[in-house]
C-alpha cells in the first residue's frame, strides 16, 4: 500500500538521456519520466455504535497504516454513507465534498453497503454516481461470504466487493497496481481470513453455542466482558491481554504485561453481535459470568482488583464533576474483591460519603423473584437512603409489583459505565430440572428453568438421535414436544397445529414464544431432510424417504416441499407396481391415519375439533395430483409429495378423487372436514371470515380516528430523513385495517379465480419464476405456495388495487389501500398509544419487527409470529413494506390539522411504508417513508387492507 503512483508531471530522466544521446552519435535524445506521489487513501467505516468492536479494530488499523506514514484519511459514517465524520470535521462532511478533496485518493469503504440499494427494490440510489469519481474504489463487507447474494451482486456492479479482512486489503492493493490486469475475481484463491458465518449464542442460554464454536480461552473471554453492562474497546483488548496463556515466570495467571491477542482472535471474536451492538444482554450476562466464576474460580476477584488499580493510575481531577463517579467505581471494586472484614469496614463508610454526590441514575434497582446471581451484590442497609427515593423502596414504581419480590441491587458505574458483580452464592440458584449432557467429550450440567429451556434441550437431543438414525427415540421426543406445546399427541407440529398456537387470541397461550419454536421445527426438518438425502446416496432407499417424510411433518413453513429431487425419487415405484394417479376434485384434508364413519360425522357437524386437529396433516386444495396406494370402504390412502396419508372417499356423495386425465368438477362443494380453503390451502390463522367462494379474509382492525403529529417526531432521534419533514398535524375519521399483510395464500385465491395478477414469482414467462426463471431469488429465500401464510411479495402498486377490487366485489366490502396518514396513525397505535414509540408498539425493533439483523436476509417470516403494536396490528415495522394508495409528495406544514389528507393528485411514484426483512432497523421506523413507481415489484414488498365509509 506504500508503492507511488505516477502522475501527469514529467521531468527529465538524466541518466537515460545521455545514454540516448551516445546511442545517437552525438545527437540530443531527452528522455523523461512520470513523477510519482505517494498513494492517498480514504477510508470510510460504518461506526453504527460508538462501541462497535469490528469499526475499533479497522481504526486501529487505520493507525497503524497511519503510524507508517501512509497517506490515508478515515471518516466514520452512521449507517448513512452520504455524510461522514471524523476528528477535523466533527459535525460531518458531505460525501459530494470528499469526492472534490480527496479526488486522487483511492477508496475503502468498510461496511455492508446496504444504505447504498432502494430498500424494497435492491436497486443503486440515485446518488450513488458520486462513488465513480473514485476510480479505484472497493467495499469491505463483514457479512460472510457464504452469505453474500443479490445486495452484493448489486454492489458489485459500483465497488469491489470482498470480505472486510486485512487479506482482502492488501489483495485489493496489489491487484490494483496492475491497472487493466487486475483480476478482483481471484480473490477467493489469495484471501484465507474471511469470515465465516456462525450460530449466534442464544441470550438464554449462550455457553452451549458459544464452546461449541470457539477455544475456551475464547469463551473465557466473553465471558470476562460479561462483568460491564456495555462493551468497551479498550476494555475488551486490556481483559484479552490479562486472560493470555502466556504470564510471566512467577505470577498468577492475571500477568502485569502480556502480547495483545492475535488479530485472528480478534475477528473471530467479533463476529459475535455483541461486539458490534456494543452489550451482551442481562441473561447472558448471568449465565457467562456463573460459568466463569464455576471455571477458574478466584479469577473474577483478581480482575477486579486489578481494573481498581488500572482506574486509579488515571484519576480526573477531584474537583471535576467526573470525580465522585470515578471513585465510586474504584472503590466498588475495591469493596467487592477484598477479603479483610477491616478493609471492607473502612471502604463501606468511604462509598457512603460519596453517595450522596453521585447522580441520582448512578444506581437502578432491581427486584428478581429467585436467588441472586452473579450480577447482583449485597448492599449494607445504611446506604439504601440514599438508592431508594425518599426512603421509598420501589423507586416509584407501583407497590403491587413488587411486594412479593425479593430485593438486590445492580450498582451502574459512572467511569467508563462498567457494571459490577460478586460471586454467586454455592446455591446456583436452579429451580428446575437439573440434566447432563456431553458436548465434544466435556460433560456439561444444564439448568431447566424455563419451558424455553426444556424446548431446546429436546432439540438437542432430538437432533442427536437424528444424527444417530434412531427414529424411535425421536419418537418419544416428539410426543415430549408436543405435551410441552399442548400439541397433538404425537408432538408433530402439522399445519393446524401450528395455526392454532400461534393464534393471539387463544385463552392458553403456548408456553414459549412462536419464533422460538418456528426456529426448533425448522432445525429439526433439516437436520431429517440432511439424513435423508445422506442415506439416499448411500442407496438405502427406504430409510431415506423415512427421514425425509419425518423432515415435511415437521416442516411448518413449507420450505421442504421445494426438494422436488428426492420427493420424485420417494414417490417412484417399479413400473409393475407404479400406483395410479389420481386428480383432487375438491379441496379435502389429508389425515395421518383413516377414519370411521362416526369420526367423519363428528367433524362434520363441528369443524376444526381437536380430532379434526390431531388427524389433519395438511389440506390438499383442488387440482392437485395424489397417488393412489390402497382403499377401504370409507377411505384412499395416497402418497403426496413422499408423505403417505389418507382422505375421504365421498364428500356429499361425490367422490373427492377423479383420474388425473378429468378436470375437477367445476363448482365443487368445499369439504365438510376442512374449514374452507382456496388454493392456497388453509386458512390464514388471523383471518377466520370466508368469502363466497370460501377464501380466507384478511382480519381487519378498527381504529378509532383522531388528531396526531405525523413525520419526524422526536422519538425517532437523529435516524429521520428528510422526506420526513416536517412534522406537522393530520386529522383522521375512523377506519379499519389489516391485522396483518395480506398473505400469499389470501392473495393467490384471488390470481387463481381471476387468472390474473401473478406475484412476479409466478407470473408466467417471468425471469423470475420460481420453476422456470433465470433468476431464483425468490426460490432462494423460499417463496412457494406452501408459504400460504407469509406475507405475499412480488406484487405492484396496481397489482394490490386490483387485489382490492376483487375482494370488495366477492364480499360486497368496499377494501383498499390505506392512505399514507391511516398506515402511520395506525403504526402508531391510533389513540390506544399510551406513548409514541420509535418502531410499531415498541422501541426495541427485535421485539415487533422482522428485519436484517435478525432475518440475516433469509427472507420473509409467518405474519403475526411478533409482537403487535397497541391496536393489535403485526408487522407494521419489518417483515414486507407496504403499499399506500398515495402518491408520494414532499411534506408541508399548513400550521393547522389536515383533515384526512390522501396525498397528491398526481405523481410518478406511490408511497410505501414500513420497512423489510432484509432492511437495516432505520427503515422499519413508524415515520420512514419510500416510494417507487406503480409497476414496481420486489421481494421484499407487499400491501396490507383498509375499509372505511369515506
Amino acid at each position: 500500500m506504500r508503492r507511488r503512483s505516477a502522475t501527469d508531471t514529467l521531468r527529465l530522466d538524466l541518466p537515460r538521456s545521455i545514454q540516448a544521446t551516445a546511442e545517437k552519435g552525438g545527437m540530443p535524445a531527452f528522455r523523461f519520466r512520470a513523477q510519482t506521489q505517494p498513494v492517498d487513501y480514504l477510508l470510510l467505516l460504518d461506526r453504527q455504535s460508538a462501541q462497535n468492536h469490528r469499526t475499533q479494530l479497522f481504526d486501529a488499523v487505520f493507525r497503524a497504516l497511519q503510524a507508517q506514514e501512509l497517506h490515508i484519511e478515515r471518516f466514520f459514517y452512521d449507517s448513512d454513507l452520504r455524510v461522514g465524520f471524523n476528528e477535523a470535521y466533527p459535525d460531518g462532511l458531505r460525501i459530494s465534498d470528499m469526492a472534490q478533496r480527496y479526488a486522487q485518493a483511492r477508496l475503502l469503504v468498510v461496511g455492508t453497503g446496504l444504505q447504498l440499494l432502494q430498500p424494497a427494490r435492491a436497486r443503486l440510489e440515485g446518488w450513488t454516481e458520486v462513488f465513480k469519481n473514485w476510480p479505484a474504489r472497493a467495499l469491505f463487507s463483514p457479512r460472510p461470504p457464504e452469505e453474500w447474494g443479490r445486495a452484493e451482486r448489486r454492489l458489485a456492479e459500483l465497488f469491489t466487493v470482498l470480505p472486510a479482512t486485512l487479506q482482502s486489503l492488501a489483495f485489493w492493493a496489489e491487484e490494483t497496481e496492475q491497472g487493466d490486469d487486475a483480476r478482483f475475481e481471484r480473490w477467493r484463491e489469495h484471501v484465507q481470513d474471511a469470515p465465516a458465518a456462525i450460530f449466534q449464542p442464544d441470550d438464554e442460554q449462550p455457553l452451549p453455542m458459544l464452546l461449541a464454536q470457539f477455544p475456551e480461552d475464547m469463551v473465557r473471554w466473553v465471558a470476562a466482558c460479561a462483568i460491564y453492562p456495555s462493551l468497551h474497546w479498550d476494555l475488551t483488548l486490556w481483559l484479552g491481554r490479562r486472560l493470555s496463556r502466556s504470564p510471566r515466570p512467577g505470577k498468577s495467571d492475571v500477568p502485569d504485561t502480556a502480547d495483545a491477542p492475535p488479530l485472528e482472535q480478534l475477528l473471530s471474536l467479533f463476529r459475535i453481535r455483541w461486539f458490534v451492538q456494543g452489550q451482551i444482554p442481562q441473561t447472558a450476562r448471568a449465565a457467562l459470568l456463573q460459568w466463569l466464576e464455576q471455571d477458574s474460580p478466584g479469577l473474577v476477584a483478581r480482575l477486579r482488583r486489578a481494573l481498581a488499580e488500572l482506574l486509579e493510575q488515571s484519576p480526573p481531577p477531584e474537583t471535576s464533576s467526573a470525580w465522585p463517579e470515578h471513585r465510586m467505581a474504584v472503590l466498588l471494586n475495591q469493596w467487592l474483591s477484598e477479603t479483610d472484614p477491616k478493609k471492607k469496614k473502612q471502604q463501606e463508610k468511604d462509598i457512603e460519603k460519596l453517595l450522596p454526590q453521585t447522580e441520582a441514575d448512578f444506581t437502578v434497582l432491581k427486584y428478581l423473584d429467585r436467588p441472586p446471581s452473579p450480577l447482583h451484590f449485597p448492599v449494607p442497609d445504611r446506604w439504601k437512603k440514599y438508592v431508594y427515593r425518599g426512603g421509598f423502596r420501589t423507586l416509584g414504581f407501583t407497590a403491587g409489583l413488587w411486594t412479593s419480590l425479593g430485593a438486590a441491587l445492580l450498582w451502574l458505574l459512572g467511569a467508563l459505565g462498567l457494571f459490577l458483580w460478586a460471586p454467586a452464592p454455592p446455591d446456583d440458584g436452579c429451580q428446575g430440572e437439573k440434566v447432563d449432557y456431553v458436548l465434544d467429550g466435556k460433560p456439561l450440567t444444564l439448568c431447566l428453568d424455563s419451558p424455553m429451556d426444556s424446548l431446546l434441550w429436546y432439540e438437542r437431543l432430538a437432533l442427536d438421535t437424528i444424527r444417530a438414525r434412531d427414529l424411535t427415540a425421536l419418537d418419544t421426543l416428539d410426543s415430549r414436544i408436543g405435551q410441552l406445546l399442548g400439541m397433538r399427541p404425537h408432538g408433530y407440529p402439522y399445519q393446524n397445529d401450528w395455526e392454532r398456537l400461534i393464534q393471539p387470541e387463544l385463552p392458553e397461550r403456548p408456553p414459549v414464544p412462536p419464533d422460538s419454536m418456528r426456529q426448533v421445527f425448522d432445525n429439526l426438518s433439516a437436520a431429517l431432510y440432511n439424513a435423508a438425502v445422506e442415506l439416499a446416496r448411500s442407496g438405502q432407499k427406504d430409510s431415506a424417504c423415512t427421514f425425509f417424510q419425518r423432515g415435511l411433518v415437521w416442516d411448518v413453513a413449507g420450505s421442504l416441499e421445494g426438494y422436488k429431487p428426492i420427493a420424485d425419487w420417494c414417490a417412484a415405484q417399479p413400473a409393475e407396481q407404479k400406483p395410479l394417479c389420481r386428480r383432487v376434485a375438491n379441496s379435502l384434508a389429508f389425515r395421518n391415519r383413516p377414519l370411521t364413519q362416526r369420526e367423519f360425522d363428528q367433524i362434520s357437524k363441528n369443524l376444526n375439533t381437536r380430532l379434526d386437529r390431531s388427524t389433519r396433516i395438511l389440506t390438499l386444495p383442488a387440482g392437485v395430483e395424489v397417488e393412489l396406494l390402497d382403499s377401504n370402504a370409507l377411505n384412499w390412502t395416497v402418497r403426496y409429495k413422499g408423505a403417505t396419508g389418507f382422505v375421504a372417499k365421498y364428500i356429499s356423495d361425490k367422490p373427492t378423487l377423479l383420474p388425473c386425465g378429468a378436470p375437477p368438477e367445476a363448482g365443487g362443494e368445499v369439504s365438510p372436514l376442512s374449514p374452507g380453503s382456496g388454493a392456497g390451502g388453509e386458512a390464514s390463522p388471523l383471518s377466520p371470515g370466508r368469502g363466497a367462494g370460501g377464501e380466507a379474509l384478511p382480519d381487519m382492525v378498527f381504529v378509532q380516528g383522531g388528531t396526531y403529529t405525523r413525520g419526524c417526531t422526536p422519538e425517532q432521534g437523529d435516524d429521520c430523513f428528510n422526506l420526513e419533514k416536517p412534522p406537522h398535524e393530520v386529522t383522521l375519521s375512523d377506519f379499519e385495517i389489516g391485522r396483518t399483510e395480506v398473505t400469499i395464500g389470501q392473495y393467490l385465491a384471488f390470481c387463481d379465480e381471476t387468472k390474473t395478477h401473478y406475484p412476479e414469482w409466478l407470473e408466467p414467462g417471468n425471469d423470475y419464476h420460481i420453476e422456470t426463471g433465470n433468476d431464483d431469488y425468490y426460490k432462494q429465500k423460499g417463496m412457494s405456495r406452501a408459504n400460504k401464510n407469509h406475507p405475499v411479495t412480488g406484487v405492484s402498486w396496481n397489482d394490490a388495487v386490483a387485489y382490492c377490487n376483487w375482494l370488495s366485489g366477492k364480499t360486497g366490502k368496499k377494501f383498499r389501500l390505506p392512505t399514507e396518514a391511516e398506515w402511520e396513525y395506525a403504526a402508531r397505535g391510533g389513540q390506544k398509544a399510551a406513548r409514541q414509540t420509535k418502531y410499531a408498539g415498541s422501541d426495541n425493533l427485535d421485539e415487533v419487527g422482522w428485519y436484517t439483523s435478525n432475518t440475516n436476509d433469509t427472507g420473509t417470516r409467518l405474519v403475526a409470529t411478533k409482537k403487535a403494536n397497541n391496536l393489535g396490528l403485526y408487522d407494521m415495522s419489518g417483515n414486507v413494506w407496504e403499499w399506500c394508495a398515495d402518491w408520494f409528495g414532499d411534506y408541508k406544514n399548513t400550521g393547522k390539522p389536515v383533515l384526512n389528507p390522501k396525498g397528491p393528485g398526481t405523481g410518478s411514484s406511490r408511497v410505501y411504508r414500513g420497512g423489510s426483512w432484509y432492511g437495516g432497523a432505520r427503515y422499519c421506523r413508524v415515520s420512514g417513508r419510500s416510494h417507487d413507481t406503480p409497476g414496481a415489484r420486489d421481494i421484499g414488498l407487499g400491501f396490507r387492507l383498509a375499509s372505511s365509509s369515506q
